[in-house]
């Protein structure tokens, strides 16, 4: 919840809005999004438990001729981008506020989720041709994990101000000359 209202704060910045929400709404908002949060977040590690489980009874009973999951397992691997893009487009949409299109905080949250994807491709290049797990042990992978934690929160706000300004590009004074 700590984080959240860090988020709403830092999303008070970025959306500059003359409305005010009072603590009602403000706890509001977040006493509905966590819960939903953590319902998706459990939707999802059900649907992943089910389908291994349905696929070892298959493989079990030997009906893998009739029956094929195959898909249904190659799914499972999209269940935490498909959760981190939901919570990030519910962040990007109802958060701020000020009004956001749905497309943009879609396409917002569709480049977060790119960014991360490509953030956590170059940590792994970083990890596997640095040497500092043998120097520093396991506080390197702790601070690592840190480092990546604070550009991927760079990256949030970031497209946070995209989100904004292609929202208000009429709004704003560059369109004007």
């Amino acid at each position: 919840r700590l984080v959240f209202t860090s988020i709403r704060n830092g999303f008070d910045i970025v959306f500059i809005s003359s409305k005010k929400r009072g603590i009602l709404k403000n706890n509001l908002v977040s006493l509905i999004f966590l819960p939903i949060t953590f319902v998706a977040a459990l939707s999802f590690f059900i649907i992943s438990a089910v389908t291994k489980q349905l696929d070892k009874l298959i493989n079990e009973f030997g009906l893998n001729d009739l029956i094929d999951l195959s898909f249904l397992n190659s799914l499972t691997s999209y269940y935490p981008v498909i959760l981190a893009l939901f919570i990030s487009f519910i962040l990007y949409k109802f958060i701020p506020k000020v009004k956001i299109k749905g497309t943009y905080a879609l396409a917002g949250a569709i480049l977060f989720i790119v960014s991360i994807y490509l953030t956590q491709k170059l940590l792994g290049v970083f990890i596997n041709a640095s040497k500092y797990n043998l120097i520093y042990g396991v506080i390197s992978a702790l601070i690592i994990a840190l480092i990546w934690m604070y550009v991927l929160f760079i990256l949030f706000y970031f497209y946070a101000t995209f989100i904004y300004v292609i929202s208000h590009y009429a709004e704003l004074e560059i369109v004007k000359y």
